[in-house]
């Protein structure tokens, strides 16, 4: 099968190497540009002490990966990667990180973290590649939205060697979910109508705090359609409700403005109680060393 050249990179007489790409494009490169720009490609220097190949050299990435790639070592315009789609960029950082293009990899580890919603969409392959290529802080940013995702989903896209391990993890998000409708229950409470605060001071009964002498014992009807509505919608959206923590707690407006006083207080409450039990779970990364 003959090969064509590269329009971004085409081989000229000065080049040091030429490069195939899995479709048969080939790329001449400067042995000198690689030297500077990466560290894990074919040693292509002469004089320096590494040999130059005369043969072309076949890679397994395509040429859609490689015109991306072999810009980073040139002094030219970089490719928009934060205006690419996800199977693209995951491509390219997996080839930028194989030959160690630095640039490349800022570049992509940048996109996968902040571009496209690519962590929300994508949680389980971007985990994998931060797992991989050891970026700690790119898996935990990936935990919940990758955890809460259908196991079917997850499986499919796991090495065999990590689905326990993931298995185990999901069961302790979905220990934190068990847990929710009890936090809310936890706080339930009666309002405290305190004349000497004026009719609309509420104080919820479980907090600290002096009784004056003058105040009525009422049962908090608002709280009661408080925790209708909000464990409604966390029961319809099941563990996905645990990476939507503003959405969990917000309210349609006269209920959320009926509720400001001991409600309020026992929503911040509970939220508190839920983000720090959420940032104490245990990191993924974990199960992966067989502690769990």
């Amino acid at each position: 099968m003959t090969s064509s050249p590269s329009r971004t990179v085409p081989p000229t007489s000065d080049v040091d190497i030429v490069f195939i790409s899995s479709d048969r494009v080939r790329y001449g490169i400067h042995s000198k540009n690689l030297e500077a720009s990466t560290g894990g490609f074919p040693p292509v220097r002469s004089q320096s002490g590494l040999s130059v190949t005369s043969e072309p050299v076949p890679l397994t990435e395509s040429s859609s990966v490689l015109n991306l790639l072999f810009r980073f070592i040139y002094p030219m315009d970089r490719p928009k990667v934060e205006d690419m789609e996800f199977k693209i960029v995951i491509e390219l950082a997996e080839a930028a990180e194989k030959y160690q293009v630095f640039s490349a990899v800022h570049v992509c580890r940048l996109c996968l973290r902040y571009s496209g919603n690519f962590i929300m969409k994508h949680p389980v392959e971007i985990a994998l590649f931060a797992a991989k290529h050891g970026y700690p802080d790119l898996l935990e940013l990936t935990r919940a939205h990758g955890a809460l995702l259908p196991l079917s989903t997850v499986v499919a896209l796991l090495p065999q060697h990590l689905v326990l391990p993931w298995i185990k993890y999901r069961e302790k998000w979905e220990e934190v979910y068990r847990e929710v409708p009890d936090m809310f229950g936890q706080k339930c409470h009666s309002s405290r109508s305190i004349s000497s605060y004026g009719s609309a001071s509420f104080v919820p009964d479980y907090l600290p705090r002096t009784k004056p002498s003058n105040y009525q014992n009422t049962p908090c009807d608002v709280w009661r359609r408080v925790l209708q509505i909000i464990l409604s919608n966390y029961h319809q959206k099941g563990l996905l409700a645990l990476v939507d923590i503003d959405g969990l707690f917000t309210l349609p407006a006269q209920l959320s403005e009926e509720s400001r006083g001991c409600c309020t207080i026992a929503l911040k409450a509970v939220r508190t109680d839920l983000e720090k039990r959420i940032q104490n779970l245990t990191p993924f990364s974990k199960f992966l060393t067989g502690a769990y």
